[in-house]
């Protein structure tokens, strides 16, 4: 798939690193919203779609280098003049720097107010954690907001944020995702607003990153485009036959209500206002104002490839509060075929109690992934072969 320029030119010099092609990309597109602000937006009659994205990167620590795709994407951001933040942060925090962030510009003659700023979070996890339901509602809140954002307190006063955007790329790891977030924020509506970027593996090994002239040139050229689109402003139209073809494409999602729950909120929102988002995004990222199908084709592409991995990182771990413990085990039997149960009950023993232990072990027999079986006096976990009858000994 051919992107639009910027995510070209983004694409080329973002080569010769171990993080994974996918997430730069979508860091390329936080880039294109960042430079955007809140100075663009898509006109949907009854409400106005603006173009600030949640994205957050899933994959394990210190694997896919997920840190290092935020950094360039940061990097250009604030050559181009936007107001970047990172770190672990608190709510307060965030209002304050988007007070701090408050400017107006002239759109289509007309004084133009707003609070536009972009938040990389390298410890995701931590702003949730910290801030529990007051950070998730205020994030839930803000996504959309495209009038004023007004933060009352007893101790701290009043904050009133003029048009806010809030534009954010955050890192969880799965152990935690599985265990917290995943749930608890469904239930909030706040987890159908991020776009969220599942890898496993880094993309190859480098010791030393490379980066030759060709990509510095690459660069240059991204940040042409990012400069275009922070010096213009104003609405992103749709043209008919983008229309057509939207209308077309939404007419005909169906979506299962068996699905995993935490995809059903998600995939309404990504036909609603995801795809949109990032065809607009598109579009701009080609110095362009007017949608044409090819940006809906490219959002389309992109958006099925994170949702694909998405729903086998959910396949994987499921609502079970025990998914992260099985995929461990899971793994290990890839790589060894069997190992002592001893060693599996020592493993899991300074997190679960010996009852849960034994749900563990259940469910890998009751789905199949594994045996228990005694050798020579000695009871090994055994990973399953096709055929095979599922006795667990002694459960």
């Amino acid at each position: 798939m051919i992107y639009c320029k910027f995510l070209e030119h983004y694409r080329h010099y973002t080569q010769g690193n171990e993080t994974p092609e996918s997430l730069h990309l979508w860091c390329g597109l936080v880039g294109i919203a960042g430079a955007a602000e809140r100075r663009y937006w898509i006109d949907r009659d009854f409400f106005k779609i603006i173009l600030n994205l949640y994205i957050m990167f899933l994959a394990p620590a210190g694997v896919c280098a997920k840190s290092t795709a935020m950094k360039l994407c940061s990097d250009l951001l604030e050559e181009v003049g936007c107001y970047v933040f990172e770190g672990s942060i608190t709510k307060r925090k965030i209002v304050s720097d988007m007070t701090d962030s408050i400017k107006s510009d002239e759109i289509n003659g007309k004084q133009f107010q707003h609070s536009s700023v972009t938040f990389a979070a390298d410890e995701f996890n931590e702003l949730i954690s910290s801030g529990g339901g007051e950070i998730i509602k205020f994030l839930t809140t803000i996504f959309s907001k495209t009038n004023r954002y007004v933060d009352r307190t007893q101790t701290q006063g009043s904050f009133e944020l003029p048009r806010p955007f809030l534009n954010i790329v955050g890192n969880v790891v799965p152990q935690w995702f599985s265990q917290n977030l995943a749930n608890d924020l469904s239930s909030t509506g706040l987890l159908a607003r991020f776009i969220i970027v599942t890898e496993k593996e880094k993309r190859g090994q480098f010791p030393k990153p490379i980066i030759t002239p060709d990509q510095i040139t690459s660069r240059v050229r991204a940040l042409e485009v990012l400069m275009w689109i922070y010096n213009n402003s104003g609405e992103v139209v749709v043209s008919p036959e983008a229309e057509k073809y939207y209308d077309t494409w939404y007419r005909e999602q169906k979506i299962d209500q068996g699905e995993d729950f935490r995809l059903v909120d998600y995939l309404v929102r990504k036909s609603q206002i995801h795809i949109l988002k990032v065809a607009a995004l598109m579009t701009l990222g080609d110095c362009r104002k007017v949608m044409e199908v090819i940006d809906l084709e490219r959002s389309i592409h992109i958006l099925d490839a994170a949702e694909a991995k998405l729903s086998t990182f959910y396949r994987e771990v499921g609502s079970n509060k025990f998914g992260m413990y099985l995929e461990r085990i899971k793994n290990i039997l890839d790589e060894v075929g069997a190992v002592p149960t001893r060693k599996i009950t020592s493993m899991l023993s300074s997190n679960l109690t010996s009852e849960e232990i034994v749900s563990v072990l259940r469910t890998l027999k009751i789905t199949g992934e594994a045996t228990i079986e005694t050798i020579k006096g000695v009871s090994y976990l055994v990973k399953a072969k096709k055929g095979d009858k599922h006795i667990v000994e002694g459960i």
